[in-house]
């Protein structure tokens, strides 16, 4: 993902454009594949967040959640922005004025708040998933840990480490002025002194990068979701000795497992290529895996709605429930006062959660 733009040394019209073989590959993949699956996922990020924004969401596992959505919206709006309307210029001369006048003023921003989104997002999941390894394994800590209180700051925490771990970024590009015998003069943006220094590619780019965005992140999220496999795979044969609320944690892991293998899958490809820059650096990868490791990269980040509205229950009913409260609030206004109060009090009584400890461990996406 830290190919997210190609910045590079020759100052022509065509450092700014892929070469002549990837330009079918890049549209269909990113200029229609990507654009597409970018703005389903913009969508399902939203509706996600204002879901399990409602009152009888908040839970420590849905402010989590809300995170993750967050992030992931960054992650397709950035992605979109950088190289899903980059390709379709190059291969239908469309958006001309896109790439040449507007993307190198705002390559400066857009592309460390990318990296700075890939971040936050691969460490929401990591903290989603202990968050699920502490209630169904540790279900008696998880009342003083699994808390709201608890879940906002990691969320914090997790966002201040995004942005400063990632602030070198916003110093990798500079914007030079070329001139070109068609187009005349333009600007590109270009590798700063910084990004093409020896040390900081082999040791930042490529081994921390690695190491901190990969190898630690996806290991403890593959630890984590193991130890619940075998701890559901154990409770499952005395299901009969569960509390309600143990019984309402093990029916989450499902969501939990889906999430997960859905971004090991996708983000599979970006690791392996991480691993082959780290130890052959001077040989260059064809640009078509990196399109498609940030293909893979921008459907994870797109697909967690479905999977709520699918294997959550009360999820899909909430989102129902607001569905229905737009539909009648544009086609019958006057009618929808009652209605709305009618729907609250079943609502309520359908979703009635204990109010004696509201910051305590709540799974009230079951």
């Amino acid at each position: 993902m830290d190919k997210l733009i190609v910045v590079n040394e020759n100052l022509t019209m065509q450092s700014c454009v892929d070469s002549y073989d990837h330009k079918k590959f890049g549209f269909f993949l990113n200029g229609i594949g990507m654009n597409t699956i970018g703005v389903i996922g913009i969508f399902g990020n939203v509706i996600t967040i204002i879901v399990l924004s409602r009152p009888r969401m908040r839970s420590s596992i849905n402010h989590l959640l809300i995170g993750l959505a967050c992030s992931d919206l960054l992650v397709l709006i950035t992605g979109m922005l950088l190289f899903g309307f980059t390709t379709i210029y190059p291969y239908t001369g469309k958006l001309m004025a896109y790439n040449y006048s507007l993307l190198p003023f705002i390559s400066f921003v857009v592309y460390p708040f990318a990296i700075i989104a890939q971040t936050a997002s691969i460490y929401m999941t990591l903290f989603v998933s202990l968050e699920r390894y502490i209630a169904v394994c540790y279900p008696l800590k998880a009342r003083s840990l699994c808390t709201k209180k608890h879940a906002k700051l990691c969320i914090l925490i997790i966002v201040i480490f995004s942005i400063v771990y990632n602030s070198l970024k916003f110093f990798e590009i500079q914007l030079v002025q070329g001139e070109d015998s068609m187009f005349g003069e333009f600007y590109c943006p270009r590798a700063s002194s910084l990004r093409r220094n020896h040390y900081y590619i082999h040791v930042y780019i490529h081994w921390m990068y690695l190491i901190v965005i990969n190898v630690i992140p996806l290991s403890a999220i593959t630890f984590f979701n193991l130890q619940i496999f075998m701890r559901v795979k154990t409770v499952n044969k005395m299901r009969y000795q569960l509390t309600k609320r143990e019984m309402a944690d093990i029916k989450l892991t499902s969501m939990l497992f889906a999430v997960v293998a859905v971004f090991l899958i996708c983000n599979f490809p970006a690791v392996l290529i991480n691993i082959y820059e780290s130890f052959l650096p001077n040989i260059m990868i064809d640009d078509r895996l990196v399109k498609i490791s940030n293909f893979l990269i921008a459907t994870s980040s797109s697909v967690n709605f479905i999977i709520y509205v699918v294997l959550v229950k009360k999820f899909r009913l909430v989102f129902i429930d607001q569905m229905k409260s737009i539909l009648l609030c544009s086609v019958a206004p006057q009618k929808q006062k009652p209605f709305n109060r009618r729907i609250s009090r079943l609502d309520s009584e359908r979703y009635s959660v204990s109010h004696n400890n509201t910051d305590t461990l709540t799974t009230s996406l079951c």
